[in-house]
């Protein structure tokens, strides 16, 4: 059976095209493509308010092991404030930042939202493994 499920609006067409003119190109041609949309969900999430949103999954790359994608999205924050305290909640908790990107996305009259994509492992990988 399928479920009775209605696709989000998030996927449409004309949405999809007025939230792509608030991204840089840059930011548009170096995303993949199905981390793109989950990006897209976070703004969403942060979109209009004060809020912050995370979404976490591992890295799908083969030969890496205890690897994460951290992707963060912080609604009227400066660019640079964002990212350092981001890193530093990281740090906090022993994971190393090994790439971060940084993207800022128009959200109109709220301003701006700041989406971080970080690469994130352990410093202790075992402490992973052991959990």
């Amino acid at each position: 059976d399928v479920p009775d499920e209605i696709p989000s609006e998030l996927f449409e067409r004309e949405g999809l095209i007025d939230y792509m003119k608030k991204c840089s190109e840059n930011y548009i041609t170096r995303s993949d493509p199905r981390r793109f949309m989950q990006q897209r969900m976070i703004f969403e999430r942060v979109s209009g308010t004060e809020g912050t949103a995370v979404h976490v999954e591992p890295s799908q790359v083969d030969d890496v092991t205890n690897h994460y994608w951290v992707d963060v999205a912080i609604a009227n924050s400066l660019p640079q404030v964002a990212l350092e305290h981001t890193s530093r909640l990281l740090f906090l908790h022993n994971f190393d930042v090994f790439r971060s990107h940084l993207d800022v996305v128009s959200d109109g009259e709220n301003g701006n939202v700041t989406l971080l994509r970080m690469l994130v492992a352990p410093v202790d990988p075992s402490a992973v493994d052991d959990a």
